[in-house]
């Protein structure tokens, strides 16, 4: 009898020591500095060996919990995940209500910190995306033109022009996966993203649009179900090593 339960244990053991086992990372919280010296941070959920990365960027005047919920299921299906305050908010340096548009629009340095904090983890350069809310998928777009790494990226909510951010005068230079995501009572954000779609060039690309659920990550407190979809859109274009 003690025989056969020791068998069981080992069983169980090398079950949960497979590469290819889903377990959730409590996530460690991170601080980064950018190229112009700003102090970010960050919360980092290791993911499987080699498997890609995912970097979350929040809306104006939230932070980067508003992203715990997803960041644990993309990182239970082993995803490394980085969730970040961007300049500002959170536990970041700098107060957003002073920023000029100029500061908002180098917050695109966040988001580069955080990708090289992924790359200095090892996860796969090339298998790299970022979902954005409002001020945060504008960000995500412009770094997934200038970075062409960048495997695909989320927009929930963006805008054509967000504090100085924008996205219309370079949409049609993305070439990876593409998610819109809107409300259609968030006018601006829903004619955004069907602008955005109809001048995209991206051979993968997707609009969702929702009935009265709010704006950016909002749309996820207002219908769960919201949440579930990304991570499904996210997970066909992960290549799990």
């Amino acid at each position: 009898m003690i025989y056969f339960l020791l068998l069981l244990l080992l069983a169980g053991c090398a079950v949960s020591s497979s590469p290819n086992a889903t377990t959730i990372t409590s996530p460690t919280k991170v601080v980064l500095t950018t190229s112009d010296g700003k102090t970010i941070a960050g919360s980092y959920y290791s993911g499987i060996s080699r498997t890609g990365g995912i970097i979350f960027l929040h809306m104006l005047n939230k932070d980067r919990h508003t992203y715990d919920s997803l960041a644990r299921k993309l990182n239970k299906a082993g995803l490394s995940v980085i969730a970040i305050d961007l300049r500002g908010h959170g536990e970041s340096s700098g107060i957003w209500r002073e920023f000029t548009d100029i500061d908002f629009v180098r917050m695109i340095l966040d988001v580069k910190a955080a990708k090289q904090y992924l790359l200095q983890q090892k996860v796969d350069a090339n298998n790299i995306g970022i979902v954005g809310a409002s001020i945060g998928a504008n960000l995500a777009l412009r770094l997934g033109v200038e970075d062409a790494s960048i495997k695909y990226i989320v927009l929930l909510s963006p805008g054509l022009d967000y504090r100085g951010v924008k996205t219309d005068d370079v949409i049609h230079q993305y070439m990876g996966g593409l998610l819109l995501v809107a409300s259609k009572e968030d006018t601006y954000s829903s004619s955004t993203v069907q602008k955005l779609y109809d001048a995209s060039v991206s051979k993968d690309k997707e609009i969702k649009l929702y009935d009265k659920l709010g704006h950016g990550t909002d749309i996820f407190i207002a219908n769960p179900d919201t949440e579930q979809f990304v991570v499904n859109w996210v997970l066909t274009r992960k290549k799990i090593i």
